[in-house]
């Protein structure tokens, strides 16, 4: 599979930039190396704890956890130290994992595996009601496939996550680049949407801003609900007028449907488009009898 690194580039999707990385930390730093992408917890709570709230207390802290891209950062030791102890640690560099088991030794309930995001195949299906990250995606959004490595990692997020279960995700991705790949919309992949409501809120300003995304799965009655209260898709002006017949007298009909549309769009209190349209095909068709009569006097 081609990637960045084919092209000159950093494949921050790759286990071996990371491997590095690691390694050159724990020998220029420290063995106890630790560091936080975009903001610690403190900050990522400030926009977390909107959703977190809505988790009845008694259930709070024994959310089944699983963090992404967890590196070296203290971010799961604050959050288990607030009392979230159930925690399944990923990454995709085996030297970090390593270093983790060993800093994190004797912490009961926080694992550490090395995984890539793409293919979680050792993990349950439905079973975690919390997933978090912060970076991970950003680094395959920065992937020579990202097309198709974003939408596969985030196919096996929903997969992994219960019915009910929130997925918080903080990206420097602004909403117009990130948000049509969480609801499947995007025309660059063709994979099908995903069952969960997607919400976006700027985190933390700056340059660039911090963007949370928090995605919540659905179950198939709450999906049906959802899709049943959508509005009907938009009718283009081209496919309202590409099934209408040419007859004489109608030469400026598809003329006239544009601008009801365009009427339509400027004033919500306007006639339907099919309404308009058959009054404007009745009017039309008398024009046309009007002029037969007249030929034949």
């Amino acid at each position: 599979m081609a990637n960045a690194a084919d092209f000159g580039g950093i494949s921050y999707g790759e286990p071996t930039h990371w491997d590095t990385y690691y390694t050159e930390c724990r020998q220029k730093i420290s063995k106890n190396h630790k560091f936080d992408w975009y903001c610690k917890l403190d900050k990522a709570m400030n926009g977390m704890w909107a959703f977190l709230e809505t988790i009845p207390e008694e259930k709070r802290f024994n959310q089944r956890i699983l963090i992404l891209g967890c590196g070296s950062a203290e971010f799961s030791e604050d959050l288990y130290k607030l009392g979230y102890k159930n925690q399944t640690n990923i990454d995709i560099s085996s030297i970090c994992i390593n270093q983790m088991q060993e800093r994190y030794r004797g912490y009961e309930g926080m694992e550490h595996i090395v995984m890539d995001i793409r293919r979680m195949n050792s993990l349950s299906t439905n079973y975690y009601d919390l997933i978090l990250d912060k970076g991970t995606l950003d680094c395959l959004f920065s992937s020579f496939n990202f097309y198709n490595d974003v939408p596969l990692a985030l196919s096996e997020i929903f997969r992994v996550m219960r019915p009910g279960g929130m997925f918080m995700c903080m990206s420097h991705g602004g909403k117009e680049g990130r948000h049509g790949y969480f609801t499947g919309t995007s025309s660059a992949t063709n994979y099908p949407p995903l069952k969960w409501t997607v919400d976006a809120t700027i985190l933390s300003t700056g340059l660039p801003d911090i963007m949370l995304y928090v995605c919540k799965k659905c179950s198939d009655r709450e999906w049906t609900s959802i899709e049943k209260a959508k509005p009907p898709p938009q009718v283009s002006a081209s496919e309202a007028t590409s099934n209408m017949k040419d007859m004489p007298g109608m030469t400026r009909k598809k003329e006239d449907a544009g601008r009801i549309i365009l009427r339509r769009i400027r004033d919500p209190s306007f006639p339907t488009l099919k309404d308009e349209i058959d009054e404007l095909m009745r009017e039309r068709e008398k024009e046309v009898n009007r002029q037969r009569e007249r030929n034949l006097l």
